[in-house]
């Protein structure tokens, strides 16, 4: 999932990493409308979809999370706090906040631990 000023096509890096692993991948390319309309888009996606599956944003797959760590959108202590009190398994890049188009692999193998799976393949 995106989030504002950016759109499915941001996870291309990453899209391709996952399904080189075997991972089925789907997009969801929100609206942009209100949250509501996000919210429903995203709940149309999922209900499409057969077996595990997890759900990948900001933060996600309940407690995994990564740091930017020269973000200028959201602070990083800010986000070693959030990660912390949701004691998240976490990883700090030295990335800005569009580290999924800045490290796509050290993104997609976030992913795929959380999934359960090893690293993408290299």
């Amino acid at each position: 999932m995106h989030g504002l000023y950016a759109d499915g096509s941001s996870w291309i890096d990453v899209i391709h990493y996952l399904q080189s692993a075997g991972l089925n991948v789907t997009v969801v390319q929100n609206p942009l409308t209100s949250l509501a309309d996000d919210v429903a888009a995203t709940r149309r996606v999922l209900a499409s979809l057969d077996g595990p599956t997890v759900l990948v944003g900001h933060s996600f797959a309940a407690t995994w999370y990564q740091v930017s760590t020269a973000d200028r959108t959201i602070n990083p202590d800010l986000e070693r706090f959030l990660a912390k009190r949701m004691n998240a398994t976490t990883i700090e890049l030295d990335s800005s906040h569009v580290s999924l188009v800045s490290h796509p692999k050290e993104i997609t193998d976030l992913i795929l631990l959380a999934a359960g799976h090893n690293k993408s393949p290299t």
